[in-house]
């Protein structure tokens, strides 16, 4: 059985379940992977070229790093991410296993040694990873905490009450499958907010916002 992710948003706030401060900023269920470039003495190495690869698809993006040794590759769907590096008078480098979570951006710095690019360096991306790029701290609700929980209907959308500042627009008992009583994010709107499945829309936007389907928790991944 496929899986789907699921992401809840309004048009100033995301849900993944993401807990933030500072800027009103859009929200959607693409990240950022960045980072610096730098030789063994931790001087930047400017121009590298950085390839960004999905393990799961394939997907592949290019850059190269500024005079400041710092690359950014945005807007890349969750997943599992491969980051390979080169640059003259270097060995490549090749990450592999870096965990892009749903609008998390992720850091992968990269230190070159000196060495002829036709030799690797691989290294596997360690399971916790601490995040410097932004004031923003969240985590992701996965299927095994989604399957274990006490979901009123067993509805995965009721989880985006865990928010701050989301409300149901009726009480709990009433939160129901079709969502016919939608969200309530900051004060918002009942239609202001987006439910997207792996990144598609899943709202009716000319009847009141309610759901496109059916969410179950053994269709959902993650949220």
């Amino acid at each position: 059985m496929s899986h789907r992710n699921l992401f809840v948003s309004c048009r100033l706030f995301g849900i993944s379940v993401l807990f933030g401060c500072g800027m009103l900023v859009a929200q959607s269920d693409t990240a950022q992977i960045s980072g610096f470039v730098r030789d063994p003495s931790a001087a930047v190495i400017p121009d590298a070229s950085v390839t960004v690869t999905n393990e799961a698809t394939g997907l592949e993006r290019k850059t190269k790093a500024n005079e400041s040794g710092y690359y950014v590759v945005p807007n890349l769907p969750p997943g599992f991410y491969t980051v390979s590096v080169e640059a003259t008078g270097f060995k490549r480098f090749v990450k592999t296993r870096n965990k892009l979570d749903a609008n998390l951006p992720a850091t992968v710095d990269v230190t070159l040694e000196v060495g002829a690019v036709t030799e690797a360096v691989e290294v596997v991306a360690s399971v916790a990873a601490v995040q410097s790029e932004t004031a923003t701290v969240g985590r992701l609700v996965e299927s095994t905490q989604i399957q274990n929980m006490m979901l009123n209907g067993r509805n995965p959308i009721w989880l985006a009450l865990l928010k701050a500042g989301v409300r149901s627009g009726s009480s709990l008992a009433t939160f129901n499958y079709a969502m016919t009583t939608p969200l309530n994010i900051n004060g918002g709107r009942t239609q202001d907010f987006l439910m997207t499945y792996d990144g598609a829309v899943a709202v009716r936007t000319r009847a009141n916002g309610t759901s496109i389907g059916v969410a179950d928790v053994d269709t959902v991944q993650e949220i």
